[in-house]
């Protein structure tokens, strides 16, 4: 997607993370922002204010997937498919950091990518490590593949898991264990916090077979991931200790990160990893 003109990138979700994206683009020649999608029109004006950014670049998602080129959906992930249908309706590239909210619906884009038979969907990385790995190791057998998160506390306290089942998170005095199960019941039960445990799924042995736990620490300050990895190819073991994005603890540094990655890749004859 290289070329003379700079690539209209539109961001979906203008929160820590598509902040921090819009933010970096304005620094970079090879891309325009096309424009930014809120909750509503008048509150991504508001945060565009804030962000010291035209609340020009302010519009529906509809406006937004006509004039962009490249459509990155930072937002909740209950609010995926609003987003995915519109951005891959008009065959554009749509650039996903809500794994938890593709897995949920991944039969219906596929059958809307199949439908199309154009655009694409690219699941940027975020906090994931060794991800070139699980791809790789995914078109031989995978025998186990487990994952480990560890949190802070307060961004597990507002989960859907949590509140329903009552825990008690502001008055821990050592690492509790939350949750366990596979990583579709993680998605489920986690939905701002278990990207990662989706993107394994996505991209290795399918979500019923990633085992999952998820842990709360009163003290910790970044967000830390622990893959293992057991297949035909041998065996992997990768920790990323992450800090968070400013102004949301849920989240890793390296979501808006992998986003500038995957921009950077469509406009480059040169790439790196699988």
């Amino acid at each position: 997607m290289s070329g003379a003109h700079p690539l209209r990138v539109g961001i979906a979700g203008i929160g820590a993370v598509g902040g921090s994206v819009l933010k970096a683009l304005q620094t970079m020649p090879q891309f325009k922002v096309a424009g930014v999608v809120g909750e509503t029109v008048p509150v991504a004006m508001e945060t565009l204010d804030r962000l010291g950014e035209s609340h020009h670049l302010a519009m529906e998602i509809g406006e937004l997937a006509e004039c962009s080129d490249v459509v990155v959906e930072a937002a909740p992930a209950d609010a995926f498919l609003s987003i995915a249908r519109p951005a891959l309706a008009r065959a554009r590239t749509l650039v996903v950091l809500s794994a938890a909210g593709l897995l949920d619906v991944y039969d219906s884009v596929t059958a809307l990518l199949a439908q199309q038979q154009q655009g694409r969907l690219i699941l940027a990385s975020g906090a994931i490590g060794g991800l070139d790995v699980v791809k790789a190791a995914a078109s031989g057998a995978i025998n186990a593949c487990r994952l480990v998160t560890i949190k802070p506390a307060a961004a597990l306290a507002s989960a859907p898991w949590v509140t329903d089942h009552g825990i008690d998170l502001a008055n821990l005095d050592g690492r509790l264990l939350v949750f366990s199960g596979t990583a579709r019941e993680a998605s489920q039960a986690f939905p701002a916090n278990a990207n990662v445990a989706a993107t394994l799924a996505l991209a290795g042995p399918g979500p019923e077979r990633v085992a999952v736990e998820i842990w709360a620490d009163p003290v910790l300050d970044r967000n830390v991931h622990e893959i293992r990895i057991d297949g035909d190819f041998g065996e992997m073991s990768v920790i990323v200790r992450g800090r968070p994005e400013p102004g949301n603890p849920r989240t890793s540094r390296l979501a808006a990160a992998s986003v500038l990655a995957v921009l950077r890749d469509l406009t480059s004859h040169i790439r790196f990893g699988t």
